[in-house]
């Protein structure tokens, strides 16, 4: 699924890959913001809405959880991601990205994200 940008620009281009799903519910947009491949996640994120999978997770909890200080900052001035959505288990993309020890990418989120709003 993730990988080479050609492929997923064609599947793009000609079938409605966005919105497939594994049996966790993630897509392939979930996948790339796992594997951090910036120039496939790019690509994706342009296209559609932020998918969440049956975890009640988003691209941006995968990007922090992973560490992917690059991909958070996309997300983060690309797409207007100006607030801090739960997964199932109340955790925010901070709790990810604290929970995996990515300094970088708390730092960045609490610059980003945090210092004006209320999270609750």
């Amino acid at each position: 699924m993730v990988g080479d940008k050609r492929v997923v620009d064609f599947l793009l281009s000609e079938t409605d890959y966005l919105n497939t799903e594994d049996n966790k519910g993630n897509t392939p947009l979930h996948m790339a913001c796992i594997k951090g491949d910036m120039k496939i996640i790019e690509s994706m994120a342009v296209h559609g809405e932020f998918p969440v999978n049956v975890m009640l997770e988003t691209p941006l909890h995968l990007v922090c959880q992973y560490g992917h200080c690059n991909a958070v900052n996309y997300f983060i001035n690309n797409m207007n991601w100006k607030h801090a959505p739960l997964d199932q288990y109340g955790y925010t993309p901070l709790h990810r990205a604290a929970i995996g020890g990515h300094l970088d990418v708390i730092k960045h989120l609490c610059t980003a994200i945090y210092s004006n709003v209320d999270s609750k």
